[in-house]
């Protein structure tokens, strides 16, 4: 029996969170040769307010600067509309971390200017 438009259609974003999650562990895993303190997933707010998900933040084993990667699987995938705003806010001005954050990024450490 063939699958609904529905249901090709959940599949397809399956995939694709699969792929895309596969993609963040391997980019993390290269993070970690350089950088200490490497974490996953937090949430950060610019100081115009705009919120936003980095995917991968440490800090440089040699220079002890903060370093943010962002990971997207496809060369065609889009930033999102709060990354196209907070990207240039945090290379510019920093950001803050909200929620509880995790060591040593807890919440309310201040990202200095990092692109």
């Amino acid at each position: 029996m063939p699958l609904s438009k529905g249901s090709s259609k959940a599949e397809t974003l399956a995939k694709n969170r699969e792929t895309g999650r596969a993609f963040e562990k391997e980019s993390l895993e290269k993070m970690q040769e350089n950088n200490d303190n490497v974490v996953e997933q937090i949430t950060v707010k610019t100081k115009s307010g705009t919120k936003t998900r980095l995917d991968g933040i440490g800090v440089d084993e040699k220079t002890g600067e903060v370093v943010i990667e962002e990971y997207k699987a496809s060369p065609t995938a889009p930033l999102t509309k709060n990354q196209e705003i907070a990207h240039p806010e945090i290379a510019e001005s920093g950001a803050t971390v909200v929620g509880k954050g995790k060591e040593p990024f807890v919440g309310g450490t201040e990202i200095p200017p990092t692109k």
